[in-house]
């Protein structure tokens, strides 16, 4: 027999259950990541004008929702139903945007001021008119916990492993950008050797300020016999600010099954992927690389078939309804502070034309993706670099420009595989005196 159970009936049963109960009942990574992404308080919001009048536009959206000076505020118009021709369902509701406005304070945690972003606009303002902020996404970086014991004398096993392996299966399967443990092992070997100490001696703010994660989450694994108690913080990397705790118990016998079981899943999906025609199979790619570059603050221009090109710039993605071009080529990318870690994204690509690094500050990994894992035909750099931060080989490469602040010598100038290369000007690390040595080499 068919049971029918109402919606009502759903309702009832769910709707008393509180978070205390909850993360009891699922896996420790399960409630993580749902209390994470509470936390992150990124994506679209809504919210109204809560005054228009003389001493300004004030909207009822403030610190407590993560608003920040200088936010986009699309101001929403009156909604349009949209059924179902046969059942009469409602499908959705659309509103049209009428007008933008930029935040310019934010008041305290429930109020922020905005002002039209054009000033002579004709609209009409009233209070209660519907308002929406889309926040940045913020990538997570999971610094694995500390094993410890109340039991001196208590094995442990690969639980940290385990458990660190689901939470970012269960991140990444919710559509959080995260970075991966291989990554944060790497940096933290990395900054250990730059330093002089042992890698696990790095301070884990000091990894993800390197990686330059959103938000970092920390903390302990605390062994009692067949459990384990997990202790994370959620620290917001740019503030230093603990945005909370995420806390739960594993079994450590099962941890390792939940971990595989995840692990699973995320290979269907990756078979359902490669089961894409190949065009399609890149383009996932390429949109994924796009929308990390936009959301780390490059300038990416793109390329349509039809030669139309399309630029991205100011972490400003496209409207959900709109989206990325099906297909596209990277036309020119510019990395700038804070986005050139980003660089190997690149890895596997052809920039059509132009790359170019904007930055105060230089440091190998921003530039490993030159050696030959990226295509491209031009080439700036108005950076403090090095000679032993940049290898280049570059077969296509046909423009090669240094700004002032390079400090790259001749002799890495001459040493690099540039095999097409008819355009240089070199920086401040060549000499005059130089330049006819350069020429001839080249």
């Amino acid at each position: 027999d068919t049971v029918r159970i109402e919606k009502e009936q759903v309702k009832a049963t769910t709707e008393n259950v509180d978070e205390r109960q909850a993360k009891y009942h699922v896996s420790f990574a399960v409630y993580a990541t749902w209390k994470l992404i509470k936390l992150m308080k990124s994506g679209t919001i809504q919210g109204n004008i809560a005054s228009a009048s003389d001493q300004g536009l004030y909207i009822n959206l403030g610190s407590a929702e993560a608003i920040e000076v200088g936010q986009q505020v699309k101001l929403l118009g009156a909604g349009e139903v949209i059924t179902d021709p046969e059942t009469e369902e409602v499908l959705a509701v659309v509103r049209p945007t009428v007008a933008t406005m930029k935040v310019v304070q934010v008041v305290n945690e429930k109020l922020s001021k905005v002002e039209l972003e054009v000033p002579d606009a004709e609209v009409t303002l009233e209070r209660g008119m519907l308002v929406e902020i889309e926040r940045p996404a913020k990538t997570v970086i999971l610094i694995p916990p500390e094993w410890k014991s109340e039991d001196p004398k208590l094995t442990t096993g690969d639980e940290v492993l385990y458990l660190t392996e689901h939470v970012l299966a269960e991140l990444v399967r919710s559509g959080v950008h995260v970075i991966s443990r291989d990554q944060v092992e790497r940096v933290r070997e990395d900054l250990g050797k730059m330093a002089g100490i042992a890698g696990e001696d790095v301070a884990a703010m000091k990894i993800a300020e390197e990686l330059n994660a959103g938000i970092m989450l920390s903390g302990d694994l605390l062994a009692k016999g067949r459990f384990g108690d997990v202790f994370l913080h959620a620290t917001d990397v740019k503030t230093a600010g603990l945005l909370g705790i995420l806390n739960g118990r594993i079994t450590r016998d099962k941890i390792k099954d939940e971990a595989l079981e995840a692990r699973k899943l995320q290979l269907r999906i990756q078979k359902k992927i490669e089961s894409l025609p190949p065009l399609a199979i890149e383009m996932i790619r390429r949109t994924n690389i796009l929308t990390q570059l936009i959301e780390g603050g490059c300038q990416v221009v793109i390329k349509v078939p039809n030669g139309a090109k399309v630029t991205y710039e100011d972490k400003k993605l496209p409207e959900p309804e709109v989206g990325f071009p099906p297909v596209f080529n990277f036309v020119t990318v510019q990395f700038y502070d804070g986005s050139a870690h980003l660089a190997d994204l690149l890895a596997g690509q052809r920039v059509e034309r132009l790359l170019t690094y904007y930055l105060t500050d230089s440091k190998p990994e921003y530039f490993r993706v030159l050696n030959n894992r990226v295509q491209v035909r031009h080439l700036h750099i108005f950076a403090p670099v090095e000679d032993g931060h940049i290898q280049v080989a570059q077969p296509r490469l046909s423009h090669l420009l240094l700004g002032e602040k390079s400090r790259l010598s001749a002799k890495w100038c001459v040493s690099q595989y540039l095999p097409s290369l008819w355009n240089l000007a070199v920086g401040g690390g060549v000499e005059s005196n130089e330049l006819r040595g350069i020429v001839s080499r080249l």
